[in-house]
């Protein structure tokens, strides 16, 4: 027994109207956009914009300034490591 759309995309002619081709268009460069803004918002930059906030209290920060005075100079490459995202 044949289905009744057998064939329809596959092993037909059928092409997609232009109209289809703008629609899908469309959305795809609005879903990039959308994802831009979404990732622009959640960075841990704090109001002034110059700061990479990586603390959550004062207290906090105080303690990552004493270790980043300790042990920079041995966690540097492994930052950029994670930054780039090619940690091993």
């Amino acid at each position: 027994q044949e289905r009744k759309h057998a064939g329809k995309f596959y092993g037909s002619d059928w092409k997609p109207n232009e109209e289809l081709l703008n629609h899908m268009s469309r959305k795809l460069n609005k879903k990039k956009i959308d994802l831009k803004k979404r990732n622009d918002r959640t960075q841990n930059i704090d109001i002034s914009g110059k700061y990479k906030v990586d603390f959550i209290n004062d207290k906090n920060a105080r303690f990552n300034k004493k270790l980043a005075k300790a042990f920079n100079e041995y966690t540097q490459d492994i930052r950029l490591n994670m930054e780039r995202g090619d940690n091993v």
